[in-house]
């Protein structure tokens, strides 16, 4: 665009690659977040927890219907973050008319490109048992908490939805006085990716395309490395199979 030579071109290539940062990957205060899901007790209380919640939120829709509105709200917050991962800003401004489209029980959650941070729109479907979460707290609970907007998380001000930045407080808060975790809402897609990569090493295309990076260099950039744990104990117990075997032919008299 400029029309430089071919010698300042050059130039700014060796510039550039003097301020290029030398490591890529997780920081290691997302690296530590992310050691607690090492243990799958961690892992199994988070999957449960949005359904778990949304019971309690039942039981006390009588007694105290603003605290039962608030953990269906913490509820169906958890639920979405699981399953579809996006940016805070996107989930805060989630909006009923132009976000949702209901086909039946099924519901597609569609953000268009020029609201979401890097201009790729983002499509997903919450299934059945997701979806029917979701009915829950539009049917029961965000009554309770409607400022008159259309969005799926109002705010405090008349037709306004959540500040992003009090959801992402609020929800870390709520989570750790709920199971002790240490969680922050962009955080969820960081676990996204180690729980796929955990089950799946290497598998980097599927974290792309379910965190909607434009390009899998960001997705390598960020992951590569990360499921070394994971991959080194699929290797164990594929070599302890093949041991298994092996001794097992041995006995059958055929060694």
């Amino acid at each position: 665009h400029a029309k430089l030579c071919e010698s300042d071109i050059k130039k700014f290539l060796r510039m550039k690659g003097h301020v290029t940062p030398s490591t890529t990957g997780l920081s290691s205060k997302n690296r530590a977040m992310l050691r607690q899901f090492d243990d799958p007790a961690n892992i199994e209380r988070l999957l449960q927890f949005p359904v778990e919640a949304m019971k309690r939120a039942v039981r006390l829709l009588d007694e105290s219907p603003g605290q039962a509105a608030l953990l269906a709200r913490l509820a169906t917050v958890v639920e979405i973050l699981l399953m579809m991962p996006i940016r805070l800003k996107n989930l805060a401004h989630l909006h009923l008319e132009q976000n949702f489209d209901w086909r039946g029980e099924r519901l597609f959650i569609v953000i268009p490109s020029e609201t979401v941070k890097n201009d790729e729109p983002i499509e997903f479907e919450l299934l059945s048992s997701s979806a029917n979460l979701v009915k829950l707290y539009l049917e029961r609970f965000r009554p309770i908490l409607t400022n008159g907007s259309g969005y799926l998380f109002p705010g405090k001000l008349p037709g306004r939805p959540t500040n992003p930045t009090h959801l992402s407080r609020w929800l870390s808060k709520r989570l750790f006085a709920e199971l002790g975790l240490s969680v922050t809402t962009h955080q969820f897609r960081h676990i996204a990716a180690k729980f796929w990569l955990d089950e799946n090493p290497g598998s980097y295309e599927v974290v792309r395309r379910i965190l909607h990076h434009r390009s899998i260099d960001t997705t390598t950039a960020s992951y590569t490395g990360f499921e070394t744990r994971a991959a080194a104990l699929h290797y164990d117990q594929f070599i302890l199979k093949q041991r298994s075997r092996y001794l097992e032919f041995r006995g059958s008299g055929n060694g």
